[in-house]
């Protein structure tokens, strides 16, 4: 099993802890792979183990400035040596599952040619396995404890004078972020035609390195982090697909000049077929990322980043005013509130009583303003001594139902007042406008943080 997602406050850390403890992390999971490799009924463990390494040296590449002291310079080509190895097995891999899926629309000839070339591949694919699997058990098992040792400590020098010296993995993150984004778009508009398949390719590295970036800040509830993640993960996969295609086209081009003329037609039939996939393939990418294809998406990354750089600010959650209830609130359950203000000017004093599927619940919240600070203190109070203070709210009263909609690990409160036309939405996070949900950004009139005619002890008062 995989370990548990990194603590929430990861991204409050100081940068050198944080991505120590995401390497151990992949480590972990790498080894947990590596346990099973030899397992002849466990067919995905070569691939965990190669997805858990490939995280792990992305992330020592991405981070290689406070991971310096941790992977040495031999390290990080022990790592890359032992990614690479299980390459030709993945490749071989692949090339057998597109030729099994194409084989039923072939003619005679071209299905002759995939059974030689399945023949030929499965040999390939099982003596590629084989030598993979010795360098994982020779190779990590030598590496691991080495990498384990040194990721669990690192040194960091602390000036009394400057407390807080050391940079939050959040600000880090930002800025690899932002560098990472900007890779993908140089490599993107080196892409000009399906011809390009090198640049194609590089452009398909610049979007893993990124998505595996984004992959430990989606995990932390950061707003706005799954969105490109699941553009990314489709980008992947259309290049990774376009290039197994383009790949297997010239495996079958050089096997054409030695075959003999029936086999030679079965083949050409079939490296018909990877070519068209590299041409549809390359349509995707040219409508979907480039030229002005991917401009959104690239603004949601820059917003990411500067949420990121402003985490420990201040700025409260936002509020928006929406034309009507979303779809996604309402298919979530629904809370039905009662609220009520006691009077008073300087010290505002509310009850609320709230009904759902829990059951029914009250309770007591008091804000006032001392000096430059503002005092809240809330109580859950017995239903004897919520309903004998109830009638001490008339004229005073407001009625709503709250629906919740997930947002990672948050929610986004989506509040509808009944008879009043109003419909409000407040954010789980300090959000960026960039960043709304697909499901409630067409339904959103304006924002409306702050403004006192949109909170309920003014709702309440118009009401009445």
């Amino acid at each position: 099993m995989p370990a548990d997602p990194p603590a929430p406050d990861l991204l409050e850390l100081p940068a050198e802890r944080a991505v120590r403890l995401l390497a151990l992390r992949h480590l972990g999971e790498a080894a947990e792979a590596r346990a099973r490799v030899h397992a002849d009924t466990d067919e995905e463990a070569l691939h965990d183990f190669r997805v858990a390494l490939r995280r792990l040296r992305s992330l020592v590449r991405t981070y290689a400035r406070p991971l310096d002291d941790a992977v040495s310079r031999r390290q990080r080509r022990r790592l890359r040596k032992l990614a690479a190895a299980t390459n030709e097995a993945r490749d071989l891999e692949v090339q057998l599952a597109w030729l099994a899926a194409r084989e039923p629309v072939l003619s005679d000839e071209g299905k002759r040619g995939v059974a030689a070339l399945t023949a030929e591949l499965r040999g390939r694919r099982a003596a590629a396995r084989e030598a993979a699997l010795r360098q994982v058990t020779d190779r990590f098992d030598r590496l691991r404890p080495k990498l384990q040792r040194r990721l669990a400590r690192y040194r960091c020098a602390v000036r009394l004078d400057a407390p807080g010296a050391e940079t939050p993995f959040a600000v880090t993150a930002a800025a690899r972020v932002s560098a990472l984004a900007a890779g993908l778009a140089g490599a993107l508009a080196a892409v000009s035609g399906a011809e390009h398949q090198e640049q194609a390719h590089r452009a398909r590295i610049a979007a893993k390195r990124l998505r595996y970036a984004l992959e430990p800040l989606a995990a932390l509830d950061v707003p706005g982090g799954a969105a490109p993640l699941r553009r990314l993960r489709r980008l992947q996969d259309t290049l990774g697909e376009m290039r197994d295609a383009h790949l297997l086209g010239e495996r079958l081009r050089a096997r054409i000049g030695r075959a003999t003329a029936p086999d030679a037609a079965g083949l050409r039939e079939i490296a018909r077929l990877a070519d068209g996939d590299v041409e549809r393939h390359y349509a995707h990418v040219e409508r979907a990322w480039l030229g002005d294809g991917a401009a959104g998406f690239f603004a949601q990354l820059d917003a990411l980043a500067r949420w990121l750089t402003t985490r420990a600010g201040t700025t409260p959650p936002r509020t928006f005013l929406l034309s009507a209830l979303p779809e996604a609130a309402q298919a979530a359950g629904a809370s039905d509130i009662a609220a009520g203000w006691l009077p008073g000017e300087h010290i505002l004093e509310a009850l609320t009583r709230t009904h759902d599927a829990a059951g029914t619940r009250w309770v007591r919240s008091l804000r006032a303003a001392l000096g430059p600070h503002r005092l809240e203190l809330e109580e859950e109070l017995t239903p004897e001594l919520g309903e004998a203070l109830w009638p001490l709210t008339e004229g005073r009263r407001l009625s709503k139902r709250r629906f919740r909609v997930p947002d990672g690990n948050a929610a986004w409160e989506i509040d509808e007042y009944p008879g009043r036309g109003v419909v409000l939405a407040r954010a789980p996070h300090e959000l960026p406008a960039e960043l709304l949900p697909e499901w409630i950004e067409p339904f959103v009139l304006r924002e409306v943080s702050g403004e006192r005619g949109f909170e309920d002890a003014t709702l309440a008062r118009q009401g009445n």
